[in-house]
């Protein structure tokens, strides 16, 4: 299962290696949109870092932010 519900949300989520990426969103909203965005968003840090890892999300945060930034809503 990718997604769950949780009170009057889903949080909809993909695991890549050891990493997991999870989203909250409405509980209409389309669960294959936001997998699809966290697969391109992904595809971005792998580009971005050469081959991601959590060490890379962790000592770099502000520039994984500054990369995700233009996918959602409040970068």
């Amino acid at each position: 299962v990718l997604f769950f519900q949780f009170r009057n949300f889903k949080i909809i989520y993909r695991r890549y290696a050891g990493l997991y990426f999870c989203i909250c969103v409405d509980v209409t909203d389309n669960n294959l949109a936001y997998l699809e965005a966290i697969h391109n968003f992904v595809e971005v840090l792998n580009e971005y870092f050469h081959n991601v890892c959590e060490l890379d999300l962790v000592f770099n945060f502000y520039k994984v932010r500054r990369r995700g930034g233009s996918l959602g809503c409040c970068g």
